[in-house]
C-alpha cells in the first residue's frame, strides 16, 4: 500500500498490514475488517464508507482525516492520534479509544462523549 493511493471497493479483511503509510489515500468501500493497522499512518486520508469493523488500530495516525459513513464498530483505536480528524456518520459502537487524543478541532457522530470513552484532549494552540 502507498501514500496518495485510491482504493476503491477492494477486500483486505483480516490482513496484517501494521505500520503501512496511506498517508492521503482515498478508500472508498474498502473492507478492512478484522485487520491489523496497528501504527498505520492515515494522516489527511479519506475513507468513506469503509468497514473497520474489529480492526486493530492501535497507536494509529487519523490526524486531519475524514471518516465518512466508515463502520469502526468494534476496533480497536487504542492511543490512537484523532487529531483533527472528522468522523461524522461514523459508526463508534463498542468501539475501543483509551487513551486515543483529539483536540477541539475533532468532530465526532451527533452525541458521541469522548471523554466517557476514555479519550484525551491534546490542546492546540
Amino acid at each position: 500500500m502507498r501514500p496518495h493511493t485510491a482504493f476503491r471497493l477492494c477486500l483486505y479483511s483480516s490482513q496484517k498490514l501494521q505500520g503501512a503509510n496511506l498517508v492521503g489515500a482515498l478508500l472508498f468501500e474498502v473492507d478492512l475488517s478484522e485487520a491489523d493497522l496497528t501504527g498505520v499512518d492515515l494522516t489527511e486520508a479519506h475513507l468513506e464508507k469503509a468497514s473497520l469493523q474489529g480492526a486493530t488500530l492501535k497507536g494509529a495516525s487519523f490526524d486531519s482525516a475524514e471518516l465518512l459513513q466508515t463502520n469502526l464498530s468494534g476496533a480497536d483505536l487504542t492511543r490512537a492520534d484523532l487529531s483533527f480528524t472528522r468522523l461524522k456518520e461514523a459508526i463508534i459502537f463498542d468501539t475501543k479509544f483509551q487513551d486515543a487524543c483529539y483536540n477541539r478541532l475533532t468532530k465526532f457522530s451527533q452525541g458521541f462523549d469522548p471523554v466517557s470513552a476514555g479519550m484525551r484532549w491534546i490542546d492546540i494552540d
